[in-house]
């Protein structure tokens, strides 16, 4: 039996996935796997196994970033935003 297959059994749709487990799910559709039938082999919901995506992708994107994002890039975006609206009606049109 092969290894995935030993894991789906141990799971049978119940249960906590770990986060690598649930990684090598969502790479696999990444993969080419097709997701309706990976779906059934794990005994999880295509939209569950979607959102899994969603998520992973998401975080993946800001560990590719050069620096850490903090909650001060949202403020510094909305103070710069402000600053451009406040200049656009300063300066006569």
């Amino acid at each position: 039996m092969s290894r995935s297959k030993r894991r789906s059994n141990e799971v049978g749709g119940t249960g906590r996935w770990s986060a690598r487990r649930k990684m090598e799910a969502v790479l696999r559709p990444l993969q080419c796997e097709d997701l309706d039938s990976l779906s059934r082999e794990l005994k999880v919901t295509a939209a569950t196994l979607s959102q899994w995506r969603e998520v992973f992708l998401a975080n993946g994107l800001a560990g590719l970033k050069s620096r850490a994002v903090d909650g001060r890039d949202e403020t510094i975006a909305a103070l710069e935003k402000a600053l451009a609206v406040k200049s656009q009606d300063v300066i006569p049109g």
